[in-house]
């Protein structure tokens, strides 16, 4: 009895370390589901647009350095959402402002990223499971306010692709390069050149001339006299005619 019970013993043990082992297989994956997504999100510019997610845009693109982006967990994660769901969920989180999105969503703690690197490049990392709405902001005065050159958007994390779930997952958010405002047109210049000569033709040495521009009245029309000649007055350049 003393060796069957001995043999008992061990096989208890065995199957008590298996149980253990699944057991936490089991937890490191609800872990892994739930808490441990990663958002790496790629700022460029290219001619088709972007908005991709999982995959790198098609064609030429320019990374854009130094754009900072603000996260916010907005609910849970729902798969029933259709396209016209997230366009509605959406529409309605870009009329709020960034303290507005602050007081009502306060998670994650963490909600801002670092700087995009020279790829265009920065990453939220350990996400908890839930539904994300990213925005790009700047700093102005001590606060966050919204950028004007990429396009908020909605993710699900872990993101569901191909019947597969993902725990980190790429965007590429729709960019535009920053607008440098055109600097102001000069008003047009012009000149004309004048020779004075007498009946024959032959220049006239020492002849001067004045400059008269026709008047106008506060509507932009044209003056005339009482017999309705033009009326005319000197064009001044720094207050002399």
């Amino acid at each position: 009895m003393g060796p069957e019970r001995g043999t008992m013993k061990r096989k208890n043990r065995i199957q008590s370390m298996v149980l253990l082992l699944i057991l936490a297989l089991l937890l490191t994956a609800t872990a892994t589901a739930s808490g441990s997504n990663t958002l790496t999100i790629y700022k460029v510019v290219n001619a088709s647009g972007s908005h991709l997610l999982h995959e790198y845009p098609i064609g030429a693109s320019t990374p854009m350095p130094d754009a900072i982006y603000r996260i916010w967990r907005v609910g849970d994660v729902d798969r029933s959402t259709d396209q016209g769901g997230y366009d509605a969920q959406l529409a309605q989180l870009n009329t709020l402002s960034v303290t507005e999105l602050d007081e009502t969503y306060p998670d994650p703690k963490d909600k801002l990223s670092a700087p995009t690197d020279a790829n265009g490049k920065t990453v939220f990392a350990d996400l908890p499971e839930g539904r994300y709405y990213v925005r790009e902001v700047e700093e102005k005065g001590g606060a966050y306010l919204t950028a004007s050159t990429s396009i908020p958007f909605l993710v699900d994390l872990p993101y569901l692709l191909d019947g597969k779930l993902l725990s980190e997952l790429s965007v590429h958010p729709k960019a535009n390069k920053p607008e440098i405002p055109d600097e102001p047109d000069e008003p047009p210049k012009g000149g004309e050149k004048f020779i004075k000569v007498d009946d024959k033709g032959v220049g006239l040495e020492g002849a001067r001339f004045k400059l008269m521009q026709r008047v106008k009245d506060e509507e932009g029309k044209i003056m005339v006299d009482a017999s309705g000649a033009y009326i005319y007055e000197p064009v001044l350049r720094d207050g002399k005619e």
